[in-house]
């Protein structure tokens, strides 16, 4: 489930060309939980975007 999770928000968050802001509006979760996950992926390798916006 964890799996299909980051693969959704990384997904989702491609899809709005790296936009937070409106890949929290698509996921219906808080930029501060969206950071979080985010910081989470890269810590475990699956994510190396940068938090620019």
């Amino acid at each position: 489930m964890k799996d299909l999770e980051r693969q959704h928000i990384l997904e989702v968050l491609a899809s709005v060309g790296g936009s937070r802001r409106k890949a929290v509006a698509i996921l219906g979760i808080s930029e501060r939980t969206l950071r979080y996950k985010l910081n989470q992926y890269r810590s475990e390798g699956f994510f190396s975007g940068s938090e620019d916006e």
